[in-house]
């Protein structure tokens, strides 16, 4: 994660955030591996106003554009929620069926918690949660933050707790 390529991401990513969010695809291909969705671009904005970025420029032309196209915005968030809960859930059992072979993953798999909690907008969604954070509570211990510490102010242990564990050792229930 490198504060240029958050940055370069955020800014393509709002000049398609119109078309993106008039078209029925969920995951937008912007180029290798980078896909625009709601959860990426407040991922990429999160993490650069917690590295000290200034962004007043980006967050407003995003603040406009969640404003114009409300409706469409909801509507692809609800989407990206409910796709990327159904990801975590199949990474937590993955986790809890072979801890030992997944563990090595959990910091790049985590991320998907870490979008839904920037997608979660409602009760409802933060319900959903409930049960996927009992279970990696449970196949989890207190650690340090699982990525590159510049990005840890970004993502404060309070809201993002989930990045300050790590998987428990095999053999330690």
């Amino acid at each position: 994660m490198q504060a240029q390529d958050q940055l370069k991401f955020l800014r393509d990513g709002l000049a398609g955030l119109k078309d993106y969010l008039l078209s029925d695809e969920l995951f937008w291909p912007m180029g290798g591996s980078q896909q625009l969705t709601p959860g990426n671009l407040l991922f990429a904005k999160t993490y650069l106003e917690g590295t000290g970025q200034s962004l007043a420029k980006e967050a407003q032309q995003l603040a406009a554009l969640q404003t114009k196209w409300r409706q469409a915005w909801q509507k692809k968030t609800a989407r990206e929620f409910d796709s990327r809960l159904r990801q975590w859930e199949h990474v937590l059992t993955e986790l809890a069926d072979q801890p030992q072979r997944h563990a090595d993953y959990y910091a790049t798999e985590v991320r998907l918690r870490a979008l839904l909690e920037l997608l979660a907008e409602t009760p409802e969604q933060r319900q959903q949660l409930a049960g996927p954070d009992a279970l990696l509570r449970g196949l989890t211990l207190p650690g340090d933050f699982v990525w590159e510490q510049v990005a840890a102010a970004a993502f404060p242990a309070q809201a993002y707790w989930f990045l300050y564990r790590r998987p428990k050792p095999a053999d330690q229930d």
